[in-house]
């Protein structure tokens, strides 16, 4: 099976992390019409057990169990090296549009228990909580084994930005897409396509108070710093310069 060059080092696999509402719905279509591509796409603990190193090449899904601390490492007894992929969205916006998700789409516990609430403010305003709504990146990123416990955001967030500085191998931004794509594109040599409008979320921001945006700001402001630092990384003049791009 073909490896990856991914500027001037080799990988077997490609990991690409689907964090929520960050396009990766969008990407994972992208992913599946790649002719080059044999992914499997894990989405719940049991879609693991069907991974077959001689045949996939690429793993595509949600942070679980499988992933856990994981990021930059082998994920089973071989010696395949595996390449980490993400794409992210402003904290702020991410957390809003992952609220507006469960509440519309979600038929579990989680979307019955935020549905409960008038809106997003009574929510917010009522103490109660949610995991993916407090720095969900640092959480994801860190080297943690049990991420929805993850709490210990002082440690949580130097290993985030070590994963996200060393670990991972291309970051990609929601916001940027375009670009995001045509520089993966490139790192890659590949020629993945977009065929369909990214979905953003169906809400407005007009009816969200000053407290509940305060709120949120402070539930993320670790993965805020964390966004910034992955745009300076793979968004900024060095890396788009370096001789894996072009």
């Amino acid at each position: 099976m073909a490896t990856f060059n991914i500027r001037g080092q080799e990988f077997d696999k490609l990991v690409f992390i689907h964090l929520t509402k960050t396009a990766g719905g969008t990407l994972k279509d992208v992913v599946k019409s790649e002719p080059s591509f044999s992914p499997l796409f894990v989405y719940n603990p049991q879609d693991w057990q069907q991974y077959d190193r001689s045949q996939h090449n690429v793993i595509y899904g949600h942070p679980d169990t499988w992933l856990y601390g994981n990021i930059g490492k082998s994920l089973d007894a071989s010696s395949d090296r595996f390449a980490y992929i993400t794409f992210l969205r402003h904290p702020i916006t991410r957390t809003i549009s992952h609220f507006y998700h469960l509440v519309n789409v979600d038929n579990g516990h989680v979307g019955a228990r935020l549905r409960s609430y008038k809106d997003i403010n009574e929510f917010f305003s009522s103490g109660d909580y949610h995991w993916e709504f407090n720095n969900y990146y640092c959480k994801v990123f860190s080297t943690h084994k049990n991420l929805r416990d993850n709490d210990d955001f002082e440690q949580r967030v130097d290993e985030a930005r070590n994963n996200i500085q060393n670990n991972l191998s291309f970051i990609g931004f929601q916001e940027y897409m375009s670009l995001s794509l045509l520089t993966l594109n490139s790192i890659l040599d590949k020629n993945l396509k977009i065929t369909s409008q990214v979905n953003i979320g169906d809400y407005s921001y007009q009816g969200i108070t000053k407290a509940t945006f305060k709120k949120i700001v402070l539930l993320n402001e670790h993965d805020l710093k964390l966004y910034k630092l992955a745009q300076r990384i793979y968004l900024g003049n060095e890396f788009l310069k370096s001789d894996g791009v072009f």
